[in-house]
């Protein structure tokens, strides 16, 4: 069994594990740190950036989509995506995807349109809706900001003043024209680039693409101003976003299941999701063959929030391989403590009539922090503070997050059957005190309210309405940008914004495991013999030591663990699990079952009984029948049948081994210490065996001229010695002390 890792992220994971003729993929996710490689994309251009220079090489060659801001450097091009390394498999031999998490489903449109996929995907119904949700937000947005860029002088006649932002130029777009140019421009974007930039990507025309060699040197260029030390995050890598015809195809190969559902795997190996309590519908997965047990524990959580509670399948089970990804990475941030923090800074704005801004994802964490903030501004006396949620899927994220029931937790499903709704935002939005709009259009511009609480996608600030509000908010003293999101750098994100005078804050809300509640969850590790973790996890930042010119400490993250194995991984690695298929489930058919009658043997404890039958293999299963009788004709195959091959069995006793080598006349007989043994006795094919067997290894000395060198596993003995005869009564010996069939 092997498990080959597509991704080096564990914030972004995807696996290929190999198991019993089985290659199944181990989520899916689309890696957006290539995001903060690029300039903004604005709804409508920007002067500032617009006007920023090219990079010019000490050799003069201008590179026009490498702007230079802030001493960084940026991509000014449409954005493009870090996807996993499908190229390390065969597509085509992929046998089914497991989801774990809506958000480790983004980069699924890239696989389906690969030629050769055929693969069922298997998630649960409320990460099919999030995940359809999500990636049609990343299309809407993304390729909404490409339409706009390229848009002429001549179409802002289609644009409507938008009086609020007067002073920055912004405008309110009419949804309806996006639409349509969206839908014109989705097949050719992704083949297609700008002729004016020196951009080398597999997708553009061969006549603009230049040698291999010149692409790679470039691409080098690229790396080294970007700053990009990880080798495996290339430009040369990354890739244009997929289409919406693309969502939509890959959103009809889902199959969904529900928690516990065991699903068969081609009669190799079954599956079932648990839930893990992270968000709404997501889960960890059992993997199971005849005789190992495999858990890929994927963002999980203990806390109690709004989802169902994390299953406790995992305390009372044997896992044979655990491999763990999305643990949290800011464990000395503890989430409650965050949130309050959270709710503090928002009311000390809102006090100094300041506007909030919290730029989030449309799903998942942000139900919880509109509940708790809620709550925190009715106790402040600001219980009317206007909060506008602005997203393309704001209106259906809400929805999905009430209709969803069966999949909530038990205070919410209690709500549910009481008629009520189970979240805060569902009462906030009757009253008029929670607003949702798909972006800055005219009805926004109506009914805005200052100050207010702004919730907006997307916290890698590179696209998406928060680009603007940013851009107006930044100014003044009184606002705040508030990050909870920590798989974004926040300083990262807010660079190319700079100089900002508003306040921001960085709140990272977690509620994955952390390795101490791993430990804690696994009660036994010793008898887990592998888990696999990423390099990510070997050490993760700690808190800033005063005196130290604040540098970030480090703390073991599996310092509990003490002696089980751990293999961490990076990208592109192959990990050798470490599970031996030494048996197989078989079925015997009545016919056979019926003539066979085990019996105890003198000294047993289990009875048993040698048989004949024919092995029937189809489908990955096993069915054993009886063997057609044959009818002796001649006195050699009477004497054949009646001389059946017998099997030794039973434990070897070492005391009364030598005690028949001494009645067999070798008096001398001795065992002897390995380590000071001077003859090379020993080969390395018989090391190879007793290591993979874990038997037994004897070194037996007949005489000073000569030894013998016995290994004995659990299906076989081997006997190495120069002398013949010597030989034969080592086996005589053998036979004697073991019992046979």
């Amino acid at each position: 069994m092997r498990l080959y890792c597509l991704s080096g992220d564990p914030n972004y994971p995807c696996f290929v594990l190999a198991a019993k003729g089985c290659n199944i993929m181990l989520d899916c996710a689309l890696n957006l740190q290539s995001l903060q490689h690029f300039i903004p994309q604005m709804l409508v251009q920007n002067q500032r950036f617009e006007s920023i220079p090219s990079h010019r090489s000490p050799n003069g060659t201008v590179y026009d989509n490498i702007k230079e801001l802030n001493n960084r450097f940026y991509l000014n091009s449409p954005l493009e995506f870090s996807v996993p390394q499908f190229n390390l498999i065969n597509i085509e031999d992929i046998d089914a995807v497991l989801i774990s998490n809506s958000n480790f489903m983004l980069a699924l449109p890239y696989l389906t349109r690969l030629k050769g996929f055929r693969a069922n995907i298997y998630c649960t119904e409320p990460l099919m809706h999030f995940g359809r949700m999500l990636m049609q937000e990343l299309t809407h947005l993304v390729k909404n900001n490409q339409i706009v860029n390229d848009k002429n002088s001549e179409e802002k006649a289609h644009l409507h003043k938008f009086p609020l932002f007067h002073g920055l130029s912004h405008l309110s777009l009419d949804l309806n024209q996006q639409e349509k140019a969206i839908e014109q421009r989705d097949d050719s974007q992704e083949s297609c680039s700008n002729p004016k930039l020196i951009k080398l990507d597999h997708s553009e025309p061969a006549d603009q693409v230049a040698s291999q060699t010149s692409q790679k040197s470039n691409y080098s260029i690229f790396s080294q101003l970007l700053n990009i030390q990880d080798a495996h995050f290339k430009p040369l890598n990354w890739k244009f976003l997929y289409s919406k015809k693309d969502v939509e195809d890959c959103v009809s190969r889902i199959k969904l299941i529900d928690f516990s559902e065991v699903i068969d795997i081609f009669g190799s190996v079954k599956v079932q999701a648990k839930s893990s309590g992270y968000s709404i519908g997501s889960c960890y997965w059992i993997i199971e063959s005849d005789c190992d047990t495999i858990c890929y524990l994927s963002k999980s959580s203990l806390l109690n929030s709004h989802s169902k509670l994390f299953d406790q399948y995992l305390k009372n089970q044997i896992i044979d391989c655990l491999i763990l990804t999305g643990l949290n990475q800011t464990q000395l941030n503890e989430p409650e403590q965050m949130i309050q923090d959270f709710c503090k800074a928002c009311v000390l704005t809102l006090k100094n009539q300041g506007n909030v801004l919290i730029p989030v994802q449309p799903s998942g964490k942000i139900y919880d922090l509109i509940e708790f903030l809620y709550g925190f501004l009715c106790d402040s006396s600001l219980g009317n503070t206007p909060i506008y949620f602005m997203s393309h899927v704001a209106e259906q994220s809400l929805a999905y997050s009430n209709i969803f029931a069966e999949w909530l937790c038990d205070s919410k499903q209690a709500l549910v059957y009481a008629a009520e709704c189970p979240f805060q935002h569902g009462e906030l939005f009757k009253n008029g005190l929670l607003k949702t709009y798909p972006g800055i259009t005219s009805k926004f511009n109506d009914e805005f309210m200052q100050p207010c609480i702004l919730f907006a996608s997307h916290p890698s600030l590179r696209f998406g309405e928060v680009c603007h509000f940013i851009e107006l908010w930044k100014n003044s003293p009184n606002n705040s940008f508030i990050f909870t999101d920590s798989e974004f750098n926040y300083l990262d994100a807010l660079a190319p914004f700079q100089p900002i005078y508003a306040n921001y804050y960085y709140f990272p809300i977690d509620t994955s495991l952390t390795s101490g509640q791993i430990y804690k969850l696994l009660k036994e590790p010793k008898y887990f013999p592998q888990i696999i973790a990423s390099n990510h996890y070997r050490y993760i930042p700690g808190e800033c030591q005063p005196g130290l010119n604040d540098h970030v400490s480090k703390i073991d993250a599996f310092k509990f663990f003490g002696k089980v194995d751990l293999s961490f991984y990076h990208q592109n690695d192959v990990i050798k699990l470490a599970l031996k298929r030494k048996y197989e489930n078989c079925e015997i058919e009545s016919d056979l079952a019926q003539i066979l009658f085990p019996k105890k043997s003198m000294g047993d404890t289990v009875p048993f009984v040698t048989f004949n039958a024919q092995l029937m293999s189809k489908n990955n299963s096993h069915v054993l029948r009886a063997a057609p009788k044959t009818i002796p004709v001649n006195r050699r195959d009477r004497i054949k049948e009646s001389n059946f091959k017998k099997y030794p069995y039973g434990k070897f006793n070492l005391d009364k081994f030598l005690n028949v080598l001494r009645q067999f006349g070798l008096s001398e007989a001795k065992l002897m210490d390995r380590d000071v043994a001077q003859d090379g006795l020993l080969t390395s094919l018989m090391e190879k065996d007793a290591a993979n067997d874990n038997g037994l290894r004897y070194l037996v000395e007949i005489d000073a001229s000569n030894k013998i060198d016995i290994d004995m596993g659990s299906n076989r003995i081997n006997v190495l010695c120069e002398n013949d005869d010597f030989r034969v009564k080592i086996k005589d010996a053998l036979l004697r002390c073991l019992k046979t069939l």
